[in-house]
């Protein structure tokens, strides 16, 4: 899970990891050339491919196409939405050089994550593990520099924020595997598949809604000092010996399953404190971009005609 969000806002947030950088320098990446207009809306009535010749209709790939990725989608674009009024009603304006920052903190973030200078080769990867094309990554950039303006408000950077910036960056780590569930009887049925003995990766990767299941429930190894993940989840986490397996833990959207694969230990902290103030500011960021996020979807109406979307939203979890 890179910087995971838990649970639910992982590809929302993919590019909240570090504050962007403050200078203007221009990026000649994938960000301008990569960005198609939108299709006029009755351009989608046309047939989205031919079969031997013969055209298939949106109807055919449908319910298919929202199993598949129709919750996500909907979460992204109502939070898109969501974000844009915020921005008006605030008068928060984003320009191009913001989206330009947002690049630039993502790919820094991604290279120190992988260790590597690969800046290109890791953010394909990424685009390609979360689906990322033009429309979407560029949604991506724009979202996080939304929240990150609208959030600048109420950074405060103090001794107590270094320090806990420091615990979370070097101090003991968990490396831990989760199965999340929309329902109690969801998560129980996961439980019951550990019982019988098979591996957690499997029943993760079979049940799981959350963006881990590809990897076998595998997450980014995170600090249990990191307000980022829900107390929930770090309290049931710091209760676990290496190899435990949790019971069925309350979160927002539902219940998660957690293996703890091991405690990493404390490493000696690099650079100065300049580099931990900017760890800091990243972290408070990230936090306030998480909650904000969270209570504009939380506090929003939606209503769901589409009995396919309907069910992948349940499935979701409704995060």
């Amino acid at each position: 899970m890179h910087r995971h969000a838990v649970l639910a806002l992982a590809a929302l947030l993919a590019g909240c990891s570090s504050s962007a950088p403050r200078n203007d320098a221009p990026v000649e990446r994938v960000l301008r050339a990569d960005s198609p207009p939108r299709s006029p809306g009755r351009a989608r009535l046309a047939p989205p491919a031919a079969l031997n010749g013969a055209p298939l209709a949106w109807d055919d790939l449908h319910d298919a196409l929202v199993e598949g990725a129709g919750a996500i989608a909907l979460e992204e674009t109502v939070l898109d939405i969501l974000l844009a009024r915020e921005a008006a009603r605030r008068d928060v304006r984003v320009e191009e050089v913001d989206l330009e920052n947002e690049e630039r903190a993502l790919l820094r973030s991604l290279a120190a994550a992988a260790e590597t200078t690969s800046e290109e080769a890791v953010l394909e990867e990424l685009r390609r593990q979360r689906g990322l094309g033009p429309t979407r990554y560029r949604a991506l950039l724009h979202r996080t520099a939304t929240m990150r303006a609208l959030v600048a408000p109420s950074v405060n950077i103090n001794q107590e924020t270094l320090d806990l910036a420091r615990a979370i960056r070097f101090g003991e780590k968990r490396r831990v595997r989760l199965i999340t569930a929309p329902s109690l009887l969801e998560a129980q049925t996961a439980l019951r598949a550990l019982e019988r003995g098979e591996p957690f990766a499997e029943v993760a990767a079979r049940l799981s809604t959350d963006a881990s299941a590809a990897r076998g429930g595998l997450i980014e190894p995170f600090s249990l000092a990191d307000p980022s993940y829900p107390s929930a989840i770090r309290d049931a986490t710091e209760a676990l010996e290496p190899g435990g397996t949790s019971a069925a833990v309350a979160i927002e959207g539902g219940y998660a399953v957690l293996r703890l694969e091991e405690i990493l230990p404390a490493r000696t902290p690099r650079g100065g404190d300049a580099v931990l103030l900017e760890d800091a500011r990243a972290d408070q960021e990230r936090v306030l971009m998480t909650a904000l996020a969270r209570r504009l979807l939380r506090e929003a109406s939606l209503t769901i005609l589409d009995p396919a979307l309907q069910t992948a939203w349940r499935r979701r979890g409704n995060q």
